[in-house]
């Protein structure tokens, strides 16, 4: 995460699929820190972004275009330090609209919880679960994640 609060310039992709569709999508982001103590974080951001298909009807999401808008917070907080060997809670809740051609617009949610064990400066292993709601295709899915993430350097 950035130290200090940051313009991220229009971000531009492209995505090339194996069935010759292109999606082609661009965003921006700024991101705040509010709070910087040497226990808690606390962070706000906010984004845009939008992206075009070049092909639809396909078997997997592929709108002509999409839209969205979202803000959220973050607060981090150090629960244990020895040394170089640390152990953070987080929690995000973010907020959000969503538009997609022919289905027309709907809010979406996400509320995350998150633990991050730091071993040293670089090994690193977090893991943590998400519930959330987001409109896809004119109805509303309810999305639950479970996750685990693991980085190591290979050096």
């Amino acid at each position: 995460r950035p130290v200090a609060d940051a313009l991220v310039p229009e971000t531009l992709s492209r995505l090339n699929f194996s069935d010759g569709n292109v999606r082609n999508g661009s965003s921006v982001q700024w991101r705040e820190r509010w709070v910087s103590t040497p226990r808690l974080q606390v962070e706000t951001t906010l984004s845009a972004g939008q992206g075009r298909y070049r092909l639809q009807q396909r078997p997997y999401y592929s709108p002509d275009s999409d839209t969205s808008v979202q803000a959220s917070v973050w607060a981090q907080w150090l629960t244990w330090r020895d040394t170089e060997r640390l152990f953070f809670q987080g929690v995000e809740l973010s907020t959000g609209r969503y538009r997609q051609s022919d289905f027309g617009s709907g809010s979406t949610w996400n509320l995350r919880y998150e633990h991050r064990w730091q071993f040293g400066p670089h090994a690193m292993v977090s893991y943590g679960l998400s519930v959330g709601s987001h409109p896809y295709d004119g109805r509303r899915e309810r999305q639950r994640r479970l996750y685990l993430q693991l980085s190591v350097p290979l050096s």
